[in-house]
């Protein structure tokens, strides 16, 4: 476990985990393409790796408690090793129980960072969720560096328009959550619509889910992931104090 990097004392960790210890708090699909790997790690020693053949095996689950005040924040850095310039999925928000989903993949159309959340509505009609995908280009993912990833969906009231999507890719730890060079998201024309009259929360991480099978042979290594239910405070740095000055 790490410092969390969220400093809000309002905020509820849900989870922060730099795999440290091992990969304890995950239920793996198929332990045996897992490992506390420490191969390349962002801090500390280790990292989460993923072998990719292309199968529902590479998932990872963390269940949760859905935050009460109805936010999430999910921060987590990735590294694809020996990766083809190919497509795949990275995580995945499940809402237990029905088919609302949060997924983020990568494209290999133009190296971009795509996320979208639906519900298919088929165990739910009266949940209809709806559709609504965001893409992100010129991100080059496939230099074998680490990259970070980071969202925090405020949920809309059912049948109202007024939820939140923002998604964040790379974004300086100095930099303001509302900093239009690092906010990847214009939060005018990308909500968190819920058109039905139930409330659907998610409860469900997944990280990764199913790679894309081209990608083999490869490796996807997480670290540092980080759930929330507010956004990080960031650190201000204090001016320093002023030198020469006679006191009198």
């Amino acid at each position: 476990m790490l410092g969390f990097l969220v400093k809000n004392s309002s905020a509820e960790v849900l989870l922060s985990d730099g795999f440290e210890s091992g990969l304890g708090n995950w239920s793996l699909s198929d332990p045996a393409i897992h490992w506390q790997s420490g191969d390349f790690a962002h801090t500390g020693n280790y990292s989460h790796k993923v072998q990719d053949i292309g199968s529902l095996g590479e998932i990872a689950t963390y269940n949760f408690t859905s935050p009460s005040n109805k936010k999430i924040y999910l921060s987590f850095w990735w590294l694809l090793d020996g990766a083809t310039d190919t497509g795949g999925k990275l995580g995945r928000f499940v809402a237990g129980g029905t088919n609302a989903q949060f997924e983020i993949w990568w494209t290999n159309e133009s190296h971009s960072i795509v996320v979208h959340h639906y519900d298919t509505t088929e165990e739910f009609p009266e949940c209809n969720v709806g559709v609504s995908r965001v893409h992100y280009a010129n991100v080059d993912i496939f230099d074998n560096n680490w990259h970070h990833f980071e969202t925090f969906i405020e949920y809309n009231t059912p049948g109202v328009n007024d939820g939140v999507l923002r998604v964040w890719v790379d974004r300086p730890e100095s930099a303001s959550f509302g900093d239009s060079a690092y906010l990847k998201v214009n939060d005018n024309d990308v909500r968190f619509i819920n058109t039905g009259v139930c409330e659907l929360y998610y409860s469900v991480l997944r990280l990764p889910t199913n790679l894309d099978a081209r990608m083999q042979p490869g490796y996807l290594y997480y670290d540092d992931v980080e759930l929330a239910d507010e956004l990080p405070s960031l650190d201000v740095t204090p001016p320093s104090a002023p030198v020469g000055l006679n006191i009198i």
